[in-house]
This record gives structure tokens, sequence and C-alpha cells, in this order.
């Protein structure tokens, strides 16, 4: 059975004509990429422009994009130079370099993103792995839950704190449509021990708004979140003038409805930016290695180097001392059981 000739092994069963075809193209295109130079890159250092810079603040269309400029909007294209097959790099946030005439010649680097990461072993090659850049040189991450309709779901904002580490970005938790009831989930005490901003708001009762204006004042921010769990509301509670279209939840299973199809960038004054993103139901951390998730989880930290084992994973190893803390209560267990999730289902 464990030879790869055997009869019935898994390794042939599932072998046909086109899967093989499939896979040797990958194997050529992983070869090939393997012995030509790194693809150029989108971003520079911006030194030499002549027509200044500015902010990618929507798109319109492919190619077609919203730029915010010295505090005016207009629409530009790209540069004939542009390398056509790194339009889909650029995403809402990033700074760009501009030529006389206003055209995109080249994206600065950024200095934080959020961005969903996706993998696929079929691929074997390092673009088997996508990185979907959501928001661009955003300072805050605004992950938006609810208390119900939708339901609340700590293991996605787990993923979303994941993605926050990795892009560098602060995380603010919001709870939205608070005044739906008086419950709250335990994961969310967790998330103030850590030291994350917790804010309760309510768009319909403009509860909560005041204090949320105050930890955004002076920062790019993104709002991201499940579907239905009103991101759209809330901005357009901050900022009227962004006039976002809304929608209620959906009767069945009272799922969110997405409204927003793409990320759009909103000015609330000269110091703030808003950007607004579209609901998700799922978020995978396919790109993240393995080995690596442990260190996203920043309450497992102060125990790293108490294990027996110095590669533990926190999993099935013995005498572990993250397992040990969460048996003693000091890290929360639903909290655990995410990282565990996680760890063995990224997707």
């Amino acid at each position: 059975m464990g030879e790869r000739d055997g009869k019935n092994n898994l390794y042939n069963r599932h072998q046909n004509t086109r899967a093989k075809a499939k896979k040797e193209r990958a194997k050529r295109f992983r070869l090939d990429e393997e012995e030509s130079p790194e693809s150029p890159s989108c971003h520079s250092d911006g030194d030499d422009y002549a027509g200044g810079a500015g902010t990618i603040a929507g798109l319109k269309s492919f190619g077609v994009f919203h730029i915010l400029k010295n505090g005016d909007c207009f629409e530009a294209k790209l540069d004939g130079a542009f390398p056509k097959n790194l339009i889909n790099q650029l995403a809402v946030g990033d700074k760009v370099a501009l030529d006389k005439d206003n055209a995109i010649v080249s994206a600065l680097n950024r200095t934080s993103f959020l961005a969903r990461l996706r993998g696929d072993s079929t691929r074997h090659s390092r673009r088997g792995f996508s990185e979907h850049v959501i928001a661009a040189n955003v300072d805050a991450a605004v992950i938006v839950a609810t208390t119900k309709e939708p339901d609340f779901q700590p293991r996605l904002i787990d993923r979303y704190l994941i993605l926050c580490e990795y892009g560098n970005v602060e995380p603010i938790i919001c709870l939205n449509k608070s005044d739906l009831t008086d419950e709250r989930d335990a994961a969310l005490e967790w998330y103030r021990k850590m030291g994350i901003s917790v804010i309760e708001t309510s768009a319909i009762k403009n509860t909560g708004i005041q204090e949320l204006i105050d930890a955004i004042h002076g920062k790019t921010v993104v709002f991201a979140g499940n579907s239905g769990v009103g991101k759209s509301s809330l901005i357009n509670k901050i900022n009227p003038r962004a006039a976002i279209k809304t929608q209620a939840v959906s009767g069945k299973g009272r799922q969110g409805r997405h409204t927003t199809t793409g990320s759009n960038l909103y000015m609330l004054d000269k110091e703030t930016c808003l950007i607004d993103t579209p609901g998700i139901r799922s978020l995978g951390l396919s790109g993240v290695n393995g080995c690596d998730i442990k260190w996203y989880f920043k309450d497992f930290n102060k125990y790293e180097g108490l294990c027996k084992y110095k590669d533990c994973l926190h999993d099935i190893e013995p005498e572990c001392a993250v397992k040990k803390a969460v048996s003693d209560d000091k890290i929360s267990p639903e909290r655990y059981r995410s990282y565990i999730r996680i760890l063995h289902d990224r997707n």
C-alpha cells in the first residue's frame, strides 16, 4: 500500500489524463519560474515622478482608478509602460506615482496592508500562494462584528487578528447592533485583556459612534467583517457624505447580504480616511505557514520556551505550557480551540 505503484494507492487512483496534464504544466511553470529572474514589482520608492503622488480611492473599471490627490478626486488610467499583469496588485489605499498627465506610473512601497491569504497546492510554485490585498497603507482595521443577526463569531475575529498582525495593522473590534441583546460573548473580555480596543456601537440607536470616531481620528482605517454586520451603516453614520447603499440581513438564517461589491476610500476629514470593504462569510489563511500560526496568537507568547519541546505547536505535544495555561484559565479555552481549528484547517 505504501508503494507508489500499488494498485489501490490513492496517488494512482486519481491519476487521470486531465489531472496528469495539469500537474505537468504546473511543474513546467515552476521550473520556468525558478530559472527566470524575479517578476517586476509594481512598487517603487517613488523618487522620480513628475505629477506628484496620489492615493487610490476606488476602482471604476479595469485599469481606471479613482485617485485622491491634494483633496481632489479624479479618474486616472495606467501609464502605457505599466505592466498589465500587475494591475491586480493595486489596491485601495495604495500610494501611486503620477506623471505630468496624471497617469499612474507606479505604486509606492506599502507600510501596511490587510489581505486575504489563499493557497493552491496544485500550483507547484510560489504563485500557488495568492495574497489578495483588501486595503493598503492602513493604520488600523475596525473588525466589525455583531451581537446577533448575524451571530457573533469569535473564530472569524481571530482570523482577522492574524491578518492584522501579518500586515502590520492595529486591530479595533467594533461590536455593532449592541442594542439587540444584553448578552455578550466571553471572548470579548479576553480580547480586552489582550489589550485590544473593543467598542460597542449601534448604528440604529446612534450609540458608541462618537467613541468610534475618537478611536479612528487621524488614521487611515479599513472596516472589515462578515456580511451584514453593518460596516456600511457605521461609515454612513460617521460620514453621511459617503451615502453607501445598505440592506437588511436576509430572513434565512439571518445572514448578511452583500451590498458593498468593492473597496472604496472616503475622507472623513483632512487627517482621517475610511475604507469600506465587501463583507465575507469565510476567511482563508492557507497562505500562512502552519508552524507560524502560533506566533500570531499573542496571548500564547509569554508561554513560549516553557514547553517541553522547543518547536512545540501546542497541539498534541506532551508537557505543553500553553495547554496548561488553558486548563488554568489563563488562556481562553475558546481562543485555544480557535487556534487548533486554524492550525488544522486554514482554508
